[in-house]
């Protein structure tokens, strides 16, 4: 994981990332009427959170996933590949939303994106999407410049 992060502007260890799995913002559990009432509620019926280390055929890793599910829905917060891999990682995710029962699945890393985009995928519907970042104005001009990489789930994305 270490070697993929080279580019990004958060590098979050095998500490942060154990931190952020045992620390869910959003908890399974019955809707309550505070959660009702509120966009971002704290509970949801259906919330997972995996790793998924993902193999090719001569036991290579190829990619480490953290794959989260909300209901129907499922977000790839952390996706480390190596290049080649984008096809065994496609079919990993296509196997996840078929188990689960997913409607909508997300990501922003660019190798997906750009395979989705390219390759006849399990979508019925594919739009794209776009993420827009909020900086305050200096830390704004600490970063202009450099060009950095960011996986979907840096900032609060990677708890809802």
């Amino acid at each position: 994981m270490a070697d993929k992060q080279s580019g990004e502007l958060f590098r979050r260890g095998e500490t942060a990332l154990n931190w952020a799995l045992q620390n869910p913002w959003v908890l399974a559990a019955p809707p309550d009427d505070f959660s009702r009432r509120y966009y971002f509620s704290s509970v949801d019926q259906v919330v997972d959170v995996v790793c998924v280390q993902v193999y090719d055929a001569d036991n290579t890793l190829r990619a480490f996933l953290i794959l989260a599910r909300r209901n129907q829905n499922l977000k790839l917060p952390c996706c480390y590949i190596t290049p080649g891999a984008e096809a065994l990682v496609a079919a990993v995710i296509e196997w996840h939303i078929q188990e689960w029962g997913i409607n909508t699945f997300s990501t922003f890393h660019p190798a997906m994106v750009q395979y989705y985009q390219t390759n006849r995928t399990f979508a019925v519907y594919k739009k794209a999407l776009e993420r827009q970042y909020l900086a305050t104005k200096r830390l704004a001009e600490n970063l202009a410049g450099h060009n950095f990489d960011l996986q979907d789930g840096d900032g609060d994305c990677f708890f809802t």
